[in-house]
């Protein structure tokens, strides 16, 4: 399990940055510039594929996928919510925030995304799936069609 920074500027809700600092895609001073003006940045926890089959399997999560629609119908996590991340915002009132949710993409960019979104708007309890649905299918686990 990882964690990454996803700073959520408060002062332009609108704005998302994801800051991979072992990837080196940011200089530090754009971190301490960010905190500086707001506060500590918000972790989103990372689920490996085998830790999400085990959360499904016991019944304690919701898979959100936030792919687009052709993305979705060649194959998704089985039991997954289908909420394309542009949609995301005026559909987040369908999942239940009580219940700790996992969002991944096809990578882990958009859902990264699509996490911060969902902790602006109150939700304690979300991870993403770390490496996403290409992860979870290059370690061969089940595909729903």
């Amino acid at each position: 399990m990882g964690l990454h920074t996803i700073l959520l500027d408060k002062t332009h809700p609108n704005r998302i940055f994801v800051a991979i600092s072992a990837a080196g895609v940011f200089r530090t001073e754009v971190l301490l510039d960010w905190k500086s003006q707001n506060g500590q940045p918000a972790l989103v926890e990372q689920l490996n594929p085998a830790e999400l089959r085990d959360a499904v399997r016991n019944g304690k999560v919701q898979v959100v996928d936030v792919r687009a629609p052709d993305e979705w119908s060649g194959g998704h996590v089985p039991g997954a919510i289908h909420i394309p991340l542009a949609a995301l915002p005026e559909r987040a009132g369908e999942l239940d925030p009580s219940v700790p949710i996992v969002v991944h993409c096809k990578g882990g960019g958009r859902s990264s995304i699509a996490a911060s979104l969902l902790q602006a708007s109150g939700v304690d309890k979300v991870s993403n799936l770390a490496g996403g649905y290409d992860r979870w299918v290059a370690e061969g686990f089940e595909v729903e069609r």
